[in-house]
């Protein structure tokens, strides 16, 4: 059964049409589909180990379009220079090509035309595993995994050591607040960096882009998320980190490229403006002064609105206290009703009917279903029994129309078994999978109202939960399918109670089929003047006015020469023959005494 609906999801996966059709049909055809490695990760033979990128970095014309918007050009001959220990900003809106730049210098992807040159070298001709471990990237959202500071840190590095690591937090002024936290470097950050702060998650990417004290320092809008106070905090840590470091920086906010060595202004792919900040504030009517001030003048606004709401904050603080000791005067007496009414719920196998109310119909359709199929042996066992009994008709014809009858009658069992085998599947499916969403749909609802420390738990995790969603409301079958043990039990004792029953009833169907076997006698056997000569022998008589009379319970021994007809007497009473003359009576079974009168067959 396994098998077989493999072999037919296979076969509907290699021939369905469709944007997830199985591509991998047509290797197994032998289509002449090759999958290939990509170009990027191929590496020459000839690549050498990067020892030092500590040069120049130029971007040379170069053009580029996304694979999925292959006829929108990104990058339009862009030619740009980063020196080698300085810090050059990239700056610009959004769209303008400012991370498809950091992009093509991780080899994430490869120009259309046009170079990316590192120490008058195109950066295809180095290893890429090597190169890519000479460069340090801290993004505008930091990815932290759900284990300890000290691991998140050493994923840049996995041979660097404690002295390294603590090195790496203080050049990312992140070392003071680790050692505040309780279990310092071993705190468990949570899933995504959830109990940290933005500038606390920020600053140790930044120690972990640090830590193998990379020659290039890539800043994708590294500060854009955090506010003006954190902005401040990373910031400090990010101009330390960027002293005499190769440093190229992509910022939305102008304050934090201030220092830089070289900014770039970028418009639509080009390269519309460049300078240091000084010079580019100097020029009357610069995209970057107009910019600069925008942002200027927003963040006055924001100040304000700041400043306005911590007074509203201090109000709500006031009115939050008094509601937190008017709502613990209650909470004791909400506990005890918790536990009053958690006592009174229903069993847990009947709130799952009751979430299964919905397929009541499809569910009684599949008991149904079930009692006439566990109906079937008892009906087989009539149909045989009638069977075995048609053999035993009295005449030929009539032994047919029963067989044939009873045949068909099999056969329509058959039949009406395997439509009922399928509603029963059908209907027990259905009901599982639809209780089953029901389940899944009320617990997912129940995670969605818990409260953020829930989710800080290590047993609390996405992947946790995602794999209780999937596994525990299918063991709710599991649970269903142990409350039939009980009934099994049941089953057992009635089988036993069946099999000690039937065996006293197979006993006294024997001794009635040991006296049906033989007919019971009482009457006295006369044969009386009887004559017989065998039909291929007419002329000679074997017996002439034979003459014998057994009384009931009398023995009678028959003995004489061969030929004299003892073996035909025997033949003659069990009428195999009839005699010619004469008569053979049996005074109970034949009303007239003549066993010529009765019915053979019968």
């Amino acid at each position: 059964m396994i098998y077989s609906i493999g072999f037919i999801y296979g076969s509907s996966l290699m021939h369905h049409e469709g944007p997830d059709r199985l591509n991998f049909s047509d290797l197994i055809l032998e289509k002449n589909t090759s999958v290939n490695e990509t170009q990027i990760l191929q590496e020459s033979v000839s690549s050498e180990e990067v020892i030092n990128i500590n040069g120049d970095i130029q971007f040379d014309n170069v053009n580029f379009a996304y694979p999925a918007r292959s006829d929108v050009l990104v990058l339009r001959n862009l030619t740009l220079t980063a020196r080698a220990g300085e810090t050059t900003a990239l700056v610009g809106s959004n769209g303008s090509g400012k991370s498809t730049c950091i992009s093509l210098l991780l080899r994430f992807y490869e120009p259309l035309s046009g170079r990316i040159i590192l120490n008058d070298r195109s950066i295809t001709d180095y290893d890429l595993t090597s190169f890519r471990q000479k460069i340090g990237i801290v993004s505008q959202e930091p990815i932290l995994f759900a284990t300890s500071i000290y691991e998140n840190i050493r994923f840049a590095k996995e041979n660097a050591t404690r002295t390294e690591i603590e090195e790496a937090a203080h050049q990312a002024n992140a070392h003071d607040f680790i050692m505040q936290l309780p279990n310092k470097y071993d705190t468990v950050v949570g899933e995504r960096g959830v109990q940290l702060s933005g500038g606390e998650k920020q600053r140790i990417a930044l120690a972990r882009a640090l830590v193998k004290q990379p020659t290039l320092l890539l800043l994708d809008e590294a500060t854009s998320a955090l506010d003006n106070t954190t902005e401040k905090i990373v910031q400090e840590a990010l101009d330390q980190a960027c002293k005499g470091r190769t440093t190229i920086v992509i910022a939305h906010r102008l304050t934090a490229v201030q220092n830089a060595h070289r900014i770039y202004v970028l418009d639509n792919g080009y390269v519309i403006e460049q300078g240091t900040h000084e010079t580019l504030m100097s020029q009357e009517g610069s995209r970057y002064r107009e910019i600069m001030r925008a942002q200027q003048r927003e963040k006055t606004e924001n100040d304000i609105d700041e400043i306005t709401s911590t007074i509203q904050m201090e109000d709500d603080d006031q009115k939050q206290i008094s509601e937190h000791f008017r709502h613990s005067s209650h909470s004791k007496l909400d506990d005890e009703n918790k536990v009053s009414s958690n006592t009174n719920r229903r069993p847990v196998f009947l709130r799952l009917l009751l979430m299964n109310s919905p397929e009541w119909v499809i569910i009684l359709i599949g008991c149904v279903a079930c009692l006439i199929i566990g109906a079937n042996q008892t009906i087989y066992a009539v149909l045989l029994a009638l069977t075995i009994s048609g053999f035993g008709a009295c005449t030929y014809e009539e032994q047919n129309h029963q067989v044939l009858k009873y045949s068909l009658l099999f056969l329509l069992m058959g039949i009406v078994l395997l439509v009922l085998r399928f509603t029963q599947y059908t209907a027990f499916a259905v009901s599982g999978s639809k209780l089953t969403e029901r389940i899944r749909m009320k617990a997912f609802a129940h995670y969605l109202r818990q409260e953020m420390a829930f989710f800080d738990r290590l047993e609390n995790s996405s992947g946790a939960i995602c794999n209780r969603l999937s596994s525990d409301a299918l063991a709710v079958q599991q649970m269903l399918a142990l409350i039939v043990i009980f009934y099994i039990v049941v089953l057992f004792v009635v089988a036993f109670i069946q099999i000690r029953w039937q065996a006293r009833l197979n006993k006294r169907c024997d001794c009635v089929l040991g006296l049906a076997s033989s007919s019971n006698f009482q009457g006295a056997i006369e044969f009386d003047q009887v004559k017989f000569a065998y039909p291929s022998r007419p002329t000679s008589c074997i017996l002439n006015k034979f003459q014998l009379t057994i009384k009931p319970g009398q023995r009678v021994a028959l003995v004489g020469a061969s030929g004299c007809g003892k073996s035909t007497v025997i033949q003659l009473w069990e009428r195999f023959y009839d005699p010619i003359q004469g008569r053979i009576s049996e005074h109970e079974l034949s009303p007239d005494d003549n066993i010529a009168e009765l019915n053979i067959l019968c």
